[in-house]
Order: structure tokens, then C-alpha cells, then sequence
């Protein structure tokens, strides 16, 4: 028995949220999003679920063959109650699976892509969340071109100068499901990893990035583990 942590691209890990998860010794395992399989789908073996990022559109869910049984896996543990969290692609898939739309991030009707590290305004709600509330002042690592609608039963928690829907929880009966649209799992080494692949930043802004990288990430890194603590805590 063990949580299963659904990964879109090989090199992403839990970070943080690995951090606490071997404190307090829950079990995981990794799944490749393209290896999922019918007892993947059915839960078999599986105690929780963990969604993370990835390069894919989850409004694609009609190119991508691993899409369909990933979201068929998210609302199956959802129905079941068990714990769920969503991160960057994996919240979207979520408010997708759940019937919400999935599109372009605008803010006035003009395509923004969220890159780099942005102040999150916590909600009234989220400020009351036993679990978003320990973020509140610690920028968030943003790496993203779309974004999520509410889905149904959506608690909204946070928002951002640049993207109104930035986190959410269900309001639903002993349930357990919550999605960010940041991310508070990454590392310093994936951040500096992912700067060196871009193509769409320019040298500049990589080095804008990465200053502001040594500048916010022991703060961010610090509220990511009682965020994650928090959350399995209540979890599990």
C-alpha cells in the first residue's frame, strides 16, 4: 500500500513534499503517466494520490492516450476519499476530470504565461485553510501558460497579480482533494534545470530568475514542508 505520485516528465521529483512524506515514513511510489495501467486506475494498492507537472495541456485530453485513464484514476479517488494534490498540470487535470475548462492563462483577454516568482494572495478561505495557510507571505515558483476554472464544489484559496485561480480544495464530505497551480515541491537543482532547457527565455531573464531563486527559495522551501505536513497530517 502506498501513494501513488503521477509524473509527466522523468526528472520531477517530490521535493519538499518527499521531505516530509520520508519523516514520517508514508510509503510512495512514482508512476510514469504513459505506464498507467487498469489497476493503477482501480486504485489497486494505492493510498493516496499525487498529481505533479508536466508539459502537456490537459485541455488536450483528446491527443494525449494517458490523459483518459488518468482522469478516470483522479475521480475514482476522489469518490473514494482519499487524499489527492494536484501541482501545476496535475490540478488542472484534476479540475478537468471534474468537468471544469482548462485553457490560454489571460488576464484582459491577453495570453500570459506565469514564469518566475510571484506573491500569493490567500483567499479569506485559504487564510482559514489548515493547510494553505502556511504559505501565506512566501512567493511561489510559477512556471505555467494555462490554467484551471473551478471545478465543482471548489473552495477557491489563493490568487496571483497574473493569475486569478491559483489554488482551490473540494467542499465535499470527507473529502480530501486540493490543487495548486505553483509549485511548491520543485528543488533549487530543477529550477536551474528547467531555466537551462527553456527556449522561450531569454539569458536575461533566466538570470532575473535564478537571483530571485537564491533571494525567495529557503523561505518558500521552509512554508512547502508545513504546507505538505500539514496536509498529510490531516491525510493520512
Amino acid at each position: 500500500m502506498s501513494i501513488a505520485i503521477i509524473h509527466h516528465v522523468q526528472n520531477n521529483t517530490l521535493g519538499a513534499l518527499q521531505e516530509v512524506l520520508s519523516a514520517r515514513r508514508l510509503p510512495f511510489t512514482y508512476v510514469d503517466c504513459h505506464q498507467l495501467n487498469e489497476a493503477h486506475v482501480d486504485l489497486s494498492g494505492i493510498t493516496g494520490l499525487v498529481i505533479l507537472g508536466g508539459k502537456e495541456s490537459a485541455a488536450d485530453d483528446h491527443i494525449h492516450p494517458f490523459m483518459q485513464p488518468e482522469q478516470r484514476m483522479i475521480r475514482n479517488a476522489i469518490s473514494q476519499n482519499l487524499p489527492v494534490f494536484g501541482i501545476c498540470l496535475g490540478s488542472q487535470m484534476i479540475a478537468r476530470s471534474l468537468g471544469a475548462i482548462v485553457e490560454k492563462n489571460k488576464i484582459g483577454g491577453q495570453e500570459i504565461k506565469e514564469i518566475g516568482w510571484t506573491p500569493l494572495q490567500l483567499t479569506a478561505q485559504g487564510l482559514a485553510d489548515p493547510v494553505l495557510c502556511h504559505l501565506e507571505g512566501a512567493p511561489q515558483f510559477q512556471w505555467h501558460e494555462d490554467t484551471f476554472h473551478w471545478p465543482p464544489d471548489a473552495v477557491p484559496l489563493a490568487a496571483s497579480e497574473w493569475c486569478p485561480r491559483q489554488s482551490y480544495r473540494l467542499n465535499r464530505p470527507g473529502n480530501k482533494t486540493y490543487g495548486v497551480q505553483f509549485h511548491p515541491e520543485v528543488s533549487m537543482a530543477v529550477i536551474a534545470e528547467w531555466l537551462r532547457e527553456s527556449d522561450s527565455l531569454g539569458e536575461s531573464q533566466k538570470a532575473a530568475i535564478w537571483s530571485e531563486t537564491e533571494q525567495h527559495f529557503e523561505k518558500r522551501h521552509l512554508a512547502s514542508r508545513k504546507m505538505f505536513a500539514a496536509f498529510c497530517d490531516s491525510a493520512f
